[in-house]
């Protein structure tokens, strides 16, 4: 649910654009974070990600896709082109 919700913040469905953000920002996303091991700062990285362009959205979800997808130890925190996700 989690990399759906990723995905589909940088999506072009206005729709599904919403609803990722909604669920970004809700105590829920928190929970699933914990519970997956991903790093607490993610949420702010993907926050901050939503100010940039789109192009560099889209640019940033694969890095953070990537990152995720190593299943590295997460609490650690996640080092994206000098972002930290702590």
């Amino acid at each position: 649910m989690i990399q759906q919700a990723i995905k589909d913040l940088v999506c072009n469905h206005i729709n599904d654009r919403e609803a990722a953000t909604k669920y970004l920002n809700s105590k829920v996303f928190i929970s699933h974070c914990d519970i997956a091991g991903y790093p607490a700062g993610l949420r702010d990285t993907l926050n901050e990600m939503l100010l940039l362009s789109r192009p560099q959205q889209k640019v940033v979800v694969e890095l953070v896709m990537e990152e995720l997808a190593k299943k590295k130890p997460l609490r650690e925190g996640l080092n994206i082109e000098g972002v930290n996700m702590n």
